[in-house]
């Protein structure tokens, strides 16, 4: 229906020609991706709520009433929050001052003078 082609036409055939994956690759595909969202799970800092949830999910696999984050974490097991480095979202502390001093001259002969001057 998508692309008006005739009804004889093989369902492969069409995937090809409209670049659409077969189920089973688009349902990994999609698992591959929220897997990766998930990453983002792995590099929770200890204070945070869900730290712990994530820790416990990656540690064990629960038989009973596994959640989403269960099934990610067990079926892409290469994902090991003790193995991700902890980057600071801030490399510069807040009272840090430059170390270079600008100035700007009022006119361009003067600062002719203070450039050869230096």
């Amino acid at each position: 229906m998508i692309t008006g082609a005739m009804v004889t036409t093989t369902g492969d055939i069409l995937d090809a020609h409209t670049n659409l994956l077969p189920i089973y690759l688009l349902i990994d595909k999609n698992l591959h991706r929220a897997e990766l969202r998930s990453l983002c799970f792995a590099t929770l800092p200890t204070t945070h709520p869900l730290h712990g949830a994530v820790k416990n999910a990656v540690r064990q696999h629960v038989k009973r009433h596994p959640t989403p984050l269960h099934y990610l974490m067990n079926n892409y097991q290469d994902v090991k929050p003790h193995l991700i480095e902890t980057i600071k979202p801030v490399q510069i502390s807040s009272t840090w001052a430059p170390k270079l001093v600008v100035r700007i001259a009022d006119m361009r002969e003067k600062a002719k003078e203070e450039d050869e001057a230096e």
